[in-house]
């Protein structure tokens, strides 16, 4: 038995197809009609087999492309979904700000109201040394109050601004987002 044909069935034709090309090339004569028919049938066989055995590894590459292809498109996903949520974070995370600022800032007002009300209730009491005393100390918490509020209310224009910004990103990845669907629609992923 010839090697070729040890490997098995497919391998035995392609050794009879290699042969027959070798011997179309190397008869020069004229064969009789049915020899000629044979011969010709066994080439076209092994074309045959050639353009489907070309078909699928073209079917297999472009199957495995478009495998690569929707795996990248899911990851570009995955990513603008984790900015996306990151960004919300910011924003939550800078209105939690604002509110703490706002809060701080009606406390300072309120502490303020209660020590003016605390230094005109020394006021009417007679010992004036302990109304001095109690004023000033009051006054003295009252401005470092509203200077702490001042300082809130501003780190919370601060963090609005960052969160306009976040918001503003958000939206931008929200459109880029939309666009990328739009893109796996058109791809055929659904």
């Amino acid at each position: 038995m010839h090697p070729a044909w040890e490997g098995g069935r497919s391998t035995a034709h392609d050794y009879l197809a290699d042969e027959a090309r070798g011997f179309r090339e190397r008869y020069r004569g004229e064969l009789p009609g049915r020899e000629r028919l044979f011969l010709e049938e066994v080439l076209r066989l092994a074309n045959d087999k050639r353009r489907r055995r070309r078909r699928f590894v073209t079917a297999v590459i472009a199957a495995l492309s478009l495998l690569v292809l929707s795996a990248m498109a899911h990851v570009m996903m995955i990513q603008k979904i984790q900015e996306y949520q990151e960004k919300e974070g910011q924003r939550d995370e800078a209105e939690a700000a604002r509110r703490e600022a706002e809060e701080a800032s009606k406390r300072a007002e309120h502490e303020a109201v209660l020590a003016r009300e605390a230094e005109e209730a020394v006021r009417q009491n007679n010992g004036q040394e302990l109304e001095q005393c109690t004023s000033t100390e009051a006054r003295v918490r009252a401005e470092i109050d509203a200077k702490h509020a001042r300082v809130a209310a501003a780190k919370a224009r601060d963090d609005e601004a960052k969160a306009r910004k976040a918001v503003e990103r958000a939206q931008q990845s929200k459109r880029q987002w939309k666009e990328l669907n739009d893109w796996n629609w058109i791809w055929g992923e659904r």
